[in-house]
């Protein structure tokens, strides 16, 4: 019994921190950008996003087709990218 928990311990422990090891490299590497837009307010606020590469492509992982930053940038779409390359 005391072995199939440290088992069971162990496997949370590995697939945690291979989690926050993938959440690391991500934030620490050139894959986060930070985009500047106007809020409607006319404050500028910051929404983070995932460059990925793929292939001979770059996918833009950015939230769902309904988030409201979304909309925000049809009526004011001036925004500016800052990437920490």
């Amino acid at each position: 019994m005391v072995l199939a928990k440290r088992f069971i311990l162990g496997l949370i422990f590995i697939a945690a921190a291979y989690v926050l090891l993938t959440l690391a490299a991500s934030e620490l590497g050139s894959e986060v950008m930070t985009l500047l837009r106007p809020s409607q307010d006319a404050s500028i606020r910051e929404t983070r996003f995932w460059i990925v590469d793929e292939d001979t492509h770059a996918i833009i992982e950015y939230g769902e087709a309904g988030d409201g930053w979304l909309a925000v940038l049809e009526g004011s779409p001036e925004i500016e990218i800052r990437w920490r390359g």
